[in-house]
Order: C-alpha cells, then sequence, then structure tokens
C-alpha cells in the first residue's frame, strides 16, 4: 500500500483534484446534491396514497343500504344537512344541493338526480353521480374525499327490487364519463371511464389521467389498481376487497415535483421543481412502499435559466419507509392497512440501465455508468459499472468499476472507496497537457485522519503515480 507522508507531493494535488473548491470529483457530485433532493415523500404519499385511499372509500364503503330501493333516497326537504354539504364542498356542482336524491351513511353522502334498474335488476345507474366521504376522526376539520362523474353504474350478485331486497356483494361497478375527484392539501384527479371488476381484483381506466397535490403536478396514460381480495366471502354489499396492493400509471409518465417548499433569494425559482418522465409505467406497491419507473426515464432539474442537473436511465427505483407521527418507523403492519396509516419517508434510490448518465451543466459534470444507488440513512452513494464508471469533469477523468462515496449528517464527503483497477487523471483546462495521473490495481481511498483532520489518499497494488516536470 502507498499512503501519506510517503507520497506527500502526490496526496497534496490529489487532495487538491478531490476538494470541492478546487472541482473535485467527489466533492463536487457530493455538494451539488444532485440525487439528494429530486425525490421526496409527496411524490408518492401525495397524490397516489390519497388516490389509492378515495378509489378504495368507493368499493369498500357500504354507502347503498339493503333496503335500497324503498329508504335510501331523501327528497331535497328531509335532507337540509346534506344540502349544506354539497354548497359547502361541491360548489361547482350546483345540482348537488338540489339533487333530487340523495342520502347520508355515517361519514358518506351521495347524490344524485336519476336512477334506474339494469342488466335484469342485477345493477343500478346514478345520472350523475357526486360522493362526499370524510375522514371518521377529523370529520370536517379536514377536507372531504369529492367524487364527481357523469354517471355511475353499481352491479351486485343478485337482481333486487321491492320484493328481493338483498341483492347480496357489489361485483362490479364503473364511473362513467368524465371523472372528478377532489381531496385534502390541493388533491385534484381528473380522468374518465374506471371500471371495477370482482373477478379480476382491478380498478382501472385506458384515459390519461391528470392530477395534483399540494405543489405537485402529473399525468399518464391510463391507471390500474391491484386490490386485495377479501379472506373471507362477504354477505353484505360491499365488495369482497381488503385493499389495495399496488397502483400502476401504465404508459408516458411525466411528474413535475416541487423538491422545495420554496427557492432561497440566490436560487433561481424555478429550482425547486423537478421533472420526472417516462415512456413505460410507474408502479407503487402499498405493501413494500417501493416505487418504480420504467423505460427511458428522464430526470430533469434546472439549476439557472441556462444550466440543469439530468439523470438519464432504464429503470428508476425509489423506496420509502413508514414513519408515526412521531418519527418511529412503523413495523410489522398487515398488509391490507399498512398503506392507511403513517407517513412515507424516501429511503433509497437506484438506477439501473445500459448507460446511466448523471450530468451537472453548470458544474461540467458527467458520470456514465449501469448502476446508481443513494442511500438516505446510510448517507452513501455507489456508482457501479462491470466495465468502468466513467466521471469526467471539465478536464479531468476517473474511471473504476465500484466508487462508493460516505457522507457525513451535513453530506460533507467523509471517505470515498474506488474498488478494482482504475485511473485518475488531471489535465491543464486551457492546453490538455496532463498534470498528474495515477492507477491502481485493488483499490483507492480517499479519506479524513480523525487526528489531524488532513485528507488522506492510499493506493493500493500495483501502484503508478506521474506527475510530469
Amino acid at each position: 500500500g502507498i499512503s501519506l507522508p510517503l507520497l506527500e507531493t502526490f496526496s497534496i494535488r490529489m487532495a487538491g483534484t478531490i476538494h470541492y473548491n478546487r472541482n473535485g470529483f467527489f466533492d463536487r457530485l457530493i455538494a451539488n446534491r444532485l440525487l439528494l433532493t429530486w425525490f421526496t415523500t409527496a411524490v408518492l404519499s401525495g397524490a397516489y396514497l390519497l388516490y389509492a385511499q378515495a378509489m378504495r372509500a368507493v368499493i369498500i364503503e357500504q354507502v347503498i343500504r339493503q333496503d335500497f330501493p324503498e329508504e335510501i333516497f331523501q327528497s331535497p326537504e328531509y335532507a337540509s344537512g346534506n344540502n349544506e354539504k354539497a354548497k359547502t364542498f361541491l360548489p361547482e356542482h350546483d345540482w348537488a344541493a338540489n339533487a333530487r336524491y340523495q342520502f347520508k351513511d355515517e361519514n358518506v353522502y351521495v347524490y344524485t338526480e336519476q336512477w334506474e334498474q339494469e342488466e335484469k335488476n342485477r345493477a343500478v345507474r346514478l345520472k350523475p353521480f357526486a360522493m362526499l366521504m370524510f375522514d371518521r376522526k377529523k370529520g370536517e376539520a379536514e377536507a372531504p374525499i369529492a367524487m364527481v362523474s357523469e354517471k355511475a353504474l353499481v352491479r351486485f350478485e343478485y337482481p333486487f327490487g321491492i320484493k328481493h331486497t338483498d341483492p347480496g356483494r357489489m361485483v362490479a361497478g364503473s364511473l362513467d364519463g368524465r371523472v372528478k375527484i377532489t381531496g385534502p392539501n390541493g388533491l385534484i384527479i381528473w380522468g374518465r371511464n374506471f371500471f371495477y371488476d370482482e373477478t379480476s381484483m382491478n380498478i382501472w381506466s385506458a384515459h390519461e389521467v391528470q392530477f395534483a397535490y399540494e405543489d405537485h403536478r402529473g399525468q399518464a396514460r391510463g391507471i390500474e389498481m391491484k386490490l386485495i381480495p377479501a379472506k373471507t366471502q362477504l354477505q353484505e354489499l360491499k365488495p369482497a376487497v381488503e385493499g389495495i396492493r399496488e397502483i400502476v400509471l401504465r404508459h408516458n409518465v411525466h411528474m413535475k415535483l416541487a423538491i422545495k417548499k420554496s427557492a432561497k433569494p440566490s436560487e433561481y425559482p424555478a429550482s425547486r421543481f423537478a421533472e420526472v418522465k417516462s415512456k413505460g409505467s410507474f408502479t407503487f406497491n402499498l405493501e413494500t412502499n417501493q416505487g418504480t419507473f420504467n423505460d427511458d426515464v428522464r430526470v430533469f432539474h434546472p439549476t439557472s435559466p441556462q444550466h440543469a442537473d439530468t439523470l438519464e436511465c432504464d429503470t428508476l427505483q425509489l423506496q420509502f419507509v413508514r414513519k408515526d407521527e412521531e418519527g418511529n418507523t412503523v413495523k410489522d403492519v398487515a398488509p391490507q392497512t399498512a398503506h392507511s396509516s403513517g407517513k412515507l419517508d424516501f429511503e433509497e434510490l437506484v438506477a439501473t440501465g445500459k448507460n446511466v448518465t448523471l450530468t451537472s451543466s453548470e458544474n461540467q459534470f458527467t458520470g456514465t455508468m449501469t448502476r446508481l444507488v443513494y442511500n438516505e440513512a446510510k448517507k452513501t452513494i455507489v456508482l457501479q459499472d462491470q466495465q468502468d464508471v466513467r466521471i469526467f469533469q471539465q478536464s479531468s477523468e476517473l474511471r473504476c468499476p465500484d466508487i462508493t462515496i460516505h457522507q457525513d449528517e451535513e453530506g460533507r464527503l467523509e471517505t470515498v472507496l474506488c474498488k478494482g483497477i482504475g485511473f485518475i487523471k488531471q489535465r491543464d483546462p486551457g492546453s490538455g497537457q496532463l498534470m498528474m495521473a495515477a492507477q491502481w490495481a485493488e483499490y483507492m481511498k480517499k479519506s479524513i485522519d480523525p487526528e489531524t483532520s488532513l485528507e488522506m489518499v492510499e493506493l493500493q497494488k500495483d501502484c503508478i503515480v506521474r506527475k510530469p516536470d
């Protein structure tokens, strides 16, 4: 091994190439925080989870009683409470407050102007359809989930009517035409034609879906929610479903994410947003709290009017961990309830592909690899490629198959470990003349000496250091 002070001259120059203030590779990579702020909890715990809760309410809440044909509908004069709820929370839909048919079931309010039986009395169609669902604990202290569609269809297990008031459970249904869903924290979802079917255990729509949550925006072509079947055969009207296992945005996903609450006075205002696009799907598993973008994934984060940071990969995987109100990790949660309690915190990012590319135009930085991993809890970044991770910054170049970067809690660099055969070269930016070069066969390690606080660089096996005269 070679270590300081044997290579004092080399180590000083090596530290100079790595130190942030001198445009070094590793500190620039960390100080830029290119990977650390793009993906926040709101990406997944916002629109998608609230959307899941909204749709779960539609299929699980018992909003139609067994005495449906005779008693659940009330004329407006007997439903003043319902009217007030509609005026307050459905102001864009004047018809709801004066709807001919209204009913309340605990925390759920439903409004429609017409209803008729279809499919040989196995189904009922409501035109138009509106529903309010309030949180059982928070009540009106929080905005309800509101769902409005041109039509709604509910299909039951058995025919029903005046003489047959037990139709069994709900086995299929749909929200037809234009659909709008709103909820707490600025949640808005637009779409068309949502369907539920017990046989496939899916809720889906093939149409474009647009959504907003707080300052986040997004859209995709098609959505599918994979459901968790009930363990026991239900005899009530509600469907045989215990929860939602997975949400899939199917094609052409485009998200604009607010990665900061506000930009600092010295920062470019648009830098608080990042855009993520994928030609393929985005999948979020509510049991594992894992989200995945597929097929030509591109992340764009503007840093100034002229510059941006970008990440391109084939697959981008985000791992989240659920925490309670005190910040403690929630463990051993039943699958059917895992997605309905606690807050999701970002834990790990994994980008993979034949050519994962990380760039920063402002810092003149480009890195290529096949796998990039960032772990928030461990404060590590791992860059890997069976051939070579290649990093270029200005006139400097580094190649090595495996690079691991450790940070402290403040995000400052602690150690860099380059494992495997590698080299580093530094050239004069103006002339391109080689200023320093080093190569190794086993590893190169950069660290801070705990006693002297000096930067240490160690090369192991078949080490060569060159500094032209």
